[in-house]
C-alpha cells in the first residue's frame, strides 16, 4: 500500500496542476467553477478508462464508446493563489485548494474561504503510523 505522506513539489501545467508527493503523482483539475477533481497515479501514470465519467476535460480510452452519453469540456486555468512554508494553495474561477505539505492533506474552500470539504486528521495520523 501506498500512502502520501509529504508534498514534494506542486507544478501548474495550464489547466491541470501536477502535486508530487513521496509515494504517487497527484493531477488537479478544476474541472468547472464547481467541480475540482483531484487523481492519484498510483501505477505510475493516468492512463484513463472509465464508464462513469459524464464530464471530462482529458482524453479518455472510452470516449469513443461512451461518445452519447460524456460531454468534453476545457478545464479552467490552474493559478497559484499563495504558497507558505505549510502549504500551497491552488484556485480557479470560484474554487481554492489547499495544499498542506508534511503531512499531505487537502482543503477544498469556496472563494469566501468557507471549508467545503476537508481531510479527516484521524485517518491521516493513523496512516502515518504505519510501517510501509
Amino acid at each position: 500500500m501506498k500512502i502520501l505522506r509529504r508534498v514534494l513539489d506542486v507544478a501548474e501545467k495550464g489547466d491541470w496542476a501536477l502535486i508530487n508527493t513521496d509515494a504517487a503523482p497527484v493531477r488537479v483539475w478544476f474541472l468547472t467553477p464547481d467541480i475540482v477533481r483531484v487523481r492519484v497515479g498510483f501505477s505510475g501514470d493516468f492512463r484513463e478508462h472509465s464508464y462513469t465519467l459524464a464530464l471530462t476535460g482529458w482524453d479518455d480510452e472510452l470516449d469513443d464508446l461512451m461518445r452519447a452519453y460524456r460531454r468534453r469540456i476545457t478545464p479552467e486555468q490552474v493559478r497559484r493563489l499563495c504558497e507558505t512554508d505549510e502549504a500551497v494553495t491552488l484556485g480557479g474561477s470560484q474554487l481554492r485548494l489547499k495544499i498542506y505539505k508534511d503531512p499531505f492533506k487537502l482543503e477544498i474552500l469556496d472563494a469566501e474561504g468557507r471549508v467545503l470539504h476537508r481531510d479527516i486528521e484521524t485517518v491521516l495520523m493513523a496512516s502515518r503510523n504505519l510501517n510501509m
